[in-house]
């Protein structure tokens, strides 16, 4: 073996090795880069109203995928910033239409579910001291979504789209988010 043969299997070796690390360089910074992404979007996910989904009733829960996270996170910036222009809460029936916007019919079924169910709780949590309340007709109560009559006097609400019992039956997952209203 001549010593240019070895010379060239030397370069050789040495432009793989120059590779491989070159690629181990840019998967390490891609790596960091999607660490960074999820952890943005796992901070955006703690913002929205709807943070995880279930496939069944006992399945853990699971994220929201990205897009889904973005879409929804578009949609909540579209409904704070019309209940800013209008200075008044919004209806329950626009507010789900408006979020479910995009979205897939699960995740906007669970959306609705969820603030069917907030709803319920803010309604109960509000008038709990008010003896003038009639628990019996909770359905055209009052609403205010996550909380918002800490700025605006609570709404009143027709909730018959929702197919949403408050006798503990949750029916919501009938929701269709293509109705036009």
């Amino acid at each position: 073996m001549n010593r240019s043969d070895k010379n060239s299997r030397r370069e050789h070796k040495i432009r793989i090795y120059k590779k491989k690390l070159r690629r181990n360089k840019a998967n390490a910074r891609e790596r960091n880069r999607m660490h960074g992404l999820n952890a943005a979007l796992d901070i955006l996910r703690s913002c929205m109203p709807l943070q995880q989904t279930f496939v069944d009733i006992t399945s853990t829960p699971q994220k929201l995928s990205k897009i889904e996270t973005l879409r929804l996170a578009a949609n909540y910036i579209t409904v704070l910033s019309q209940m800013l222009k209008e200075e008044q809460p919004m209806d329950i029936e626009r507010y789900i239409k408006i979020l479910s916007k995009n979205l897939s019919q699960s995740t906007s079924n669970l959306l609705a579910a969820s603030v069917m169910r907030n709803s319920a709780y803010n309604f109960l949590g509000e008038n709990i001291h008010n003896s003038n309340v009639d628990y019996k007709d909770m359905g055209a109560g009052c609403f205010s979504p996550y909380g918002c009559s800490n700025y605006w006097p609570a709404c009143r609400i027709n909730t018959e789209p929702f197919c949403y019992s408050f006798d503990g039956n949750d029916n919501s997952r009938y929701w269709n988010s293509d109705r036009s209203y």
